[in-house]
């Protein structure tokens, strides 16, 4: 147990410290109003055009548009007492 502890540790820091480079520090989160003034965070240089909306009652969806695979992913967290 104490063996595949430390093996994926290894492999979470070998994945966190490899591949940042200059342009992936540079990045930078602005706060943008669409066309429907609706409030979205984007991520400069980010190229899937990601768009993170925050609702109201604290739901946040995330918008990506890709032309040369569409789907459609949901994912739903939530407390629950039984």
């Amino acid at each position: 147990m104490k063996i595949l502890k430390l093996v994926l540790l290894i492999l979470v820091l070998a994945t966190t410290l490899s591949g940042t480079t200059d342009s992936e520090k540079s990045s930078e989160t602005k706060t943008k109003i669409d066309a429907n003034s609706c409030t979205h965070e984007t991520v400069e240089n980010d190229p899937t055009g990601l768009r993170l909306y925050a609702l109201e009652k604290g739901l946040k969806v995330s918008l990506s548009q890709n032309n040369e695979a569409p789907k459609i992913h949901n994912a739903y967290c939530g407390k629950s007492r039984f």
